[in-house]
């Protein structure tokens, strides 16, 4: 419940029909929480609280929202996301340090990717070694703007480019768009 990763929930509720809203079932207490939960409920969008692993099937696609594998700190407590369709499959893992990832690799049976949108804006204790290792993903996406912080971080992209990863940066190119048709993958 970060505002640089749920800001656009209540925007998005108030302009299209939003069937289901997915949230970690975390800090209870946070107004933020509060606010997006009964924006939902006025909307008439059906609310899960993610607890544990879940897959749902969407036409082609196979989402598998990751339950928070994180403690304490909100960066740690987000969902991630595993999203394949046909050929084609992309993880977002939100704002979890290498910690966490660490998690997500053991638990998590993470396939191979095409698309990893990189953590924390590129930040240089997300996008582990392991991870990418992992996953393997031919492109990485990082959604980044001006910050204070210093995203994305050399050392990460240092890890991305020798990966062996195309690397898309929404700072550089603006919006990113990622067609997904037939053929090999």
């Amino acid at each position: 419940f970060h505002a640089d990763h749920a800001n656009g929930v209540l925007e998005l509720l108030a302009r299209v029909k939003v069937d289901v809203l997915a949230v970690p079932d975390v800090e209870r207490d946070d107004p933020l929480r509060r606010e997006l939960l009964s924006a939902a409920e006025e909307s008439g969008t059906q609310i899960w609280l993610i607890r544990d692993d879940e897959t749902v099937e969407l036409g082609p696609a196979r989402l598998t929202l990751y339950a928070p594998l994180g403690a304490g700190e909100a960066n740690e407590e987000g969902l991630s996301l595993l999203c394949e369709t046909g050929r084609f499959s992309a993880l977002l893992t939100g704002d979890m340090g290498a910690d966490v990832e660490a998690r997500l690799v053991k638990y998590g049976a993470l396939p191979e990717v095409d698309l990893l949108l990189a953590g924390h804006h590129g930040s240089q204790n997300a996008t582990s070694q392991l991870l990418l290792d992992t996953v393997e993903p031919s492109l990485a996406a990082i959604s980044v703007g001006y910050n204070s912080y210093g995203h994305p971080a050399p050392e990460t992209l240092r890890r991305l480019e020798e990966s062996g990863c195309s690397i898309y940066r929404t700072d550089l190119q603006g919006n990113i768009t990622v067609t997904v048709g037939p053929g090999p993958r």
